[in-house]
């Protein structure tokens, strides 16, 4: 995430405020707690919620819920396109071995018949 929240110019909203109003639900202080200090798995790594705290309460901003929504997104999105190509080449493998071992004809012999 590249954007940061600018103490001066940003509105600041109670983080559980912030996720009721986008999803419609709260979320448990734990889960407020894991997003905003240890983050999310994100494909290889991690993505926090940019927030700061003022006083007993995390806040933090629309556009950095966002970003933290966009970059969960992103990163499940490109996993499963990896998971996909990991797919078909495994599929690709076992057609050989079973083709090898007699088990699988080609689409071509079996056509002729």
């Amino acid at each position: 995430m590249t954007a940061a929240i600018d103490l001066e110019r940003d509105t600041l909203t109670p983080v559980r405020q912030l996720v009721r109003q986008r999803l419609g639900k709260n979320i448990s202080p734990p889960t407020q707690w894991r997003w905003i200090l240890k983050g999310v798995k994100a494909g290889n790594g991690r993505v926090r919620l940019e927030a700061v705290r003022v006083g007993a309460t995390w806040c933090s901003t629309p556009a950095a819920l966002a970003r933290f929504f966009e970059a969960q997104t992103a990163a499940a999105l490109a996993s499963s396109v990896d998971d996909d190509r990991t797919r078909s080449g495994r599929s690709e493998t076992v057609e050989r071995r079973l083709r090898k071992a007699g088990l699988l004809r080609d689409p071509e012999e079996a056509a002729d018949e």
